[in-house]
């Protein structure tokens, strides 16, 4: 890669860490489990307005204690901490992975090369989300348990009546 090429990557990857440091849940100083637990929820909405969620938030947050949310805001941010280097590093490698591509002549060995770095990151960002969810249910009583265990199906489209429609 040439200079001209390394400082594009270096640049892309400025915007997009500013760009996500910008859009991260939080800015709004609420505890991270009012977020929607993170699932790109917005307001509280649950799994969308309509959707893979309750209305207004999952009904195991509602019953979390002090204890719980403190434990697990302090699971998400750890979690944030893990994700945050391998988000930046994924599309990185996506943005990399594009100049090869374009280039006059694409070396199909550089490019199988930066596939198989991307699948790496995108595998370790993987086991980190589900070991967090794991983490997370550890926490909860089996009563809280059931509706979490129900939001999860549903979030992987099992357990919908009707074609997800109540």
């Amino acid at each position: 890669m040439n200079q001209r090429q390394f400082m594009t990557v270096v640049l892309l990857c400025l915007f997009a860490l500013s760009s996500w440091a910008i859009a991260s849940p939080g800015d709004d100083h609420r505890p991270m489990h009012e977020h929607g637990h993170g699932h790109g929820t917005h307001m509280g909405m649950g799994m969308g307005a309509h959707g893979g969620g309750h209305m207004f938030g999952a009904p195991w947050m509602a019953t979390l204690t002090p204890e719980q949310r403190a434990k697990i805001d302090a699971l998400h941010l750890q979690l944030a901490k893990k994700q945050a280097p391998l988000e930046a590093k994924k599309h990185a490698l996506k943005v990399e992975l594009k100049l090869l591509i374009l280039t006059d002549k694409p070396d199909r060995k550089a490019i199988d090369k930066k596939i198989d770095e991307l699948v790496t990151v995108k595998s370790r960002f993987m086991r980190n989300k589900i070991g967090h969810k794991i983490d997370m249910r550890a926490l909860l009583t089996d009563e809280q348990r059931v509706s979490f265990d129900l939001g999860m199906m549903r979030k992987y489209g099992h357990g919908k009546p009707h074609g997800g429609r109540h």
